[in-house]
């Protein structure tokens, strides 16, 4: 109901400068009652949210899909303690072959990722999407092709404008 309302509001108020709207909705059980901002988006220069997978991790996972391809999951699957650390790069597995498939694995440092939010969340003059989920509120950023921030029926780029919805 809320993500309808909202994005027929939008349709509404659409300006020439706005090719695309960023929204964000908190996963919340009152979502229908939170607030919702145009926001600015908060540039994110927390790290990178993917690892790389060392020469042993990615062996391992092709050794899985081949398991897998065969249809024999019930032989024994990799250990834990047999995979690498962020710190294993001395050994025997160093040397395997790191041509072919690249794999990296999800890996978000949501910690840091906060810490970033709350230091850097509401600088340069507006609310940013960010700061704003973390307050429980949904945000909305016009962007164009180029990712700059446009205003987007606020009447201006720098986000805080609250945005009342007919209900």
């Amino acid at each position: 109901m809320l993500s309808s309302n909202l994005v027929d509001h939008l349709l509404r108020i659409w300006t020439s400068d706005a090719h695309v709207y960023n929204v964000n909705i908190p996963l919340i059980k009152d979502v229908l009652h939170t607030k919702i901002y145009f926001t600015r988006l908060l540039e994110n220069r927390s790290g990178s949210l993917f690892k790389f997978l060392s020469p042993r991790e990615n062996y391992f996972h092709e050794r899985q899909e081949n398991l897998l391809d065969a249809n024999i999951m019930d032989e024994k699957k990799p250990r834990e303690e047999d995979r690498a650390d962020d710190t294993d790069w001395h050994d025997e597995w160093d040397m395997l072959e790191t041509e072919g498939v690249k794999r990296w694995q999800w890996n978000v440092d949501f910690k840091g990722l906060e810490a970033f939010v709350q230091e850097h969340g509401t600088k340069g003059g507006g609310l940013t999407d960010g700061w704003c989920i973390n307050q429980r509120w949904a945000s909305v950023t016009a962007l164009r092709a180029a990712f700059q921030v446009v205003d987007g029926g606020a009447g201006s780029v720098h986000g805080g404008e609250e945005i009342i919805l007919d209900r």
